[in-house]
């Protein structure tokens, strides 16, 4: 009997047992669903799902450009599993997978869309929207591979997460699996509680089977616990998560031009001969009007990089021009400091030298620590372990620092840094406008040729960031036409862009009221870093 025909026979076996074969499962982790017209939808994996398909780990991670195939090889890797289940119910192998993505209206439209357009028909399926959206698909299925066969009830319900409080919903639920969609929009502690429900469902009676959690994400920054999970931690520490990384979508030729990797995962072809993606994809991406070098980075390179929504305040910021990796202190010139004050304080520290040039060396930044704690914990004993001689001579604060609480008048953050020995003065306004034209009176200007703003990439990532596009206009939803808020969004890049304005404006010549307000010979006592 040749090859076709003794599958064409196992085939047949196993619709006699069965009934209709709704999914086939093939070699290399392939399979085919049947379509209600006759036709197929193939699942082929790409180099990088097959790796990810054949790893047994616990949590699974894969990260990458746009358009690489992550989420579909993810609920793949769902559909593949189900076949693997005991057949405790009645004969029929049961399983539960929560799909998470952090807000309703993307879980609907990106999560749920794809899992429809994939297993939309796959067997007999039936659904509900409250109070949880669940989706139940009951087929029968084929390997040709093993001649296994069987039936299988999945049903798979979709949640959203976005805080950490919405970790409640999870309570009291049983579950085979998890798959969180583009992971980098939820909170660390999703991942301990979600695991916590796994192994529950089916009950161990029924037999034995692998629960595990799997997930996907275009990459985050270098600040994200995702980097510190995968990047800063050893894989015997990490027990049993893997992360597995795709191919970049673009390389750069003999030209230092951007061309398509010609072996990026979804540049294979199916088994009729079409490219997964259309050609050029990924250098047609990076052509856009809008792109930059951190779009570039995240989505069509899937390395770290920070992308953030909204209108940028600084378009003048460069990256290239404006940062390094690191900047260190010119031995014997005086350092200078700017402070924001609040609920989330923050400080930048920075020399400026005799041309005029702004030197950026470290940033502070806090959750939820007041002023003085601050400075004592942190501030000072970084100073002087890393700047000791150096003197303070130049120290400016939030204007709003020099009013009293409302508990003690007679206390204000401006005194409360005299006290500790550094000498405060309030800015020249709280002019958002103001603030942020001083900032770009030094993006847009060259000192011989070089910036004369420069700052540390690894002394202040999240003033970085800011620049990069975490400070920004928010975009407001309106139908018409583009339309941001007219002042910055307060956010987490906000307090220390805050810091830094407020120093600057000192330092822009030709400001009326700096030789009056700004004369640093008669207002500060320097402080001394012993």
């Amino acid at each position: 009997m040749n090859p076709l025909r003794g599958k064409l026979s196992k085939l047949e076996r196993a619709r006699n047992q069965v009934g209709q074969i709704n999914i086939i499962f093939k070699e290399d982790f392939a399979f085919s669903v049947s379509l209600p017209n006759g036709k197929t939808k193939d699942y082929s994996p790409t180099p990088t799902f097959k790796r990810f398909h054949a790893s047994q780990s616990d949590f699974r991670y894969i990260q990458g450009p746009f358009g690489s195939g992550k989420s579909s090889g993810c609920m793949a890797e769902i559909i593949l599993a189900t076949q693997h289940l005991p057949a405790w119910n009645n004969g029929i192998k049961t399983g539960r997978a929560i799909f998470i993505r952090n807000t309703v209206p993307e879980l609907e439209s990106t999560t749920l869309r794809t899992w429809l357009d994939w297993y939309g028909h796959l067997g007999q399926v039936s659904s509900r929207k409250k109070p949880i959206m669940i989706f139940t698909h009951r087929f029968n299925y084929f390997n040709e591979v093993t001649n296994d066969y069987g039936r299988v009830e999945l049903e798979v319900q979709f949640m959203a997460f976005e805080r950490e409080a919405d970790l409640r919903h999870l309570d009291s639920l049983e579950a085979t699996w998890a798959y969180v969609n583009e992971l980098r929009h939820s909170p660390k502690g999703l991942l301990p509680r979600l695991r916590g429900r796994l192994d529950r469902f089916p009950p161990p009676i029924s037999g034995e089977y692998k629960s595990f959690m799997i997930a996907d994400s275009n990459p985050p920054s270098t600040r994200h616990w995702i980097y510190d999970v995968f990047e800063k931690t050893s894989a015997e520490d990490r027990g049993g998560w893997e992360m597995f990384s795709q191919p970049p979508g673009l390389i750069k030729d003999e030209n230092d031009k951007w061309i398509d990797n010609p072996h990026h995962d979804t540049a294979q072809k199916d088994k009729n001969g079409n490219p997964f993606v259309k050609s050029n994809y990924y250098s047609n991406m990076a052509a856009g009007g809008n792109v930059n070098e951190e779009f570039i980075k995240v989505y069509c390179l899937g390395q770290y990089g920070t992308v953030k929504d909204g209108k940028p305040v600084y378009h003048e910021y460069n990256d290239d021009l404006h940062s390094v990796e690191q900047i260190d202190a010119i031995p014997g010139l005086d350092l200078m400091m700017g402070w924001d004050f609040g609920l989330t304080p923050a400080a930048v520290l920075f020399q400026q030298t005799a041309t005029g040039q702004i030197r950026i060396l470290h940033e502070f930044v806090t959750q939820r620590m007041g002023i003085k704690q601050l400075v004592e914990e942190v501030v000072l004993p970084y100073l002087n372990s890393y700047y000791y001689g150096y003197k303070v001579v130049y120290s400016v604060g939030d204007p709003a620092g020099g009013a009293g609480s409302p508990i003690d008048s007679t206390q204000t953050c401006l005194m409360e840094l005299e006290k500790l020995g550094i000498s405060t003065m309030p800015a020249l306004s709280n002019d958002p406008i103001r603030r942020i034209e001083s900032v770009k009176y030094f993006l847009r200007r060259l000192i011989d040729g070089k910036p004369a703003m420069l700052l540390s990439r690894i002394g202040c990532p999240v003033l970085r960031e800011g620049f990069l596009g975490g400070y920004n206009f928010r975009k407001i939803n309106v139908i018409e036409k583009e339309k941001y808020t007219d002042k910055p969004d307060k956010n987490e890049w906000s307090h220390i862009q805050d810091a830094f304005q407020y120093a600057a404006m000192g330092l822009v010549p030709n400001i009326e009221e700096k030789k009056s307000s700004f004369d640093i010979s008669e207002f500060f006592n320097p402080i001394q870093v012993y």
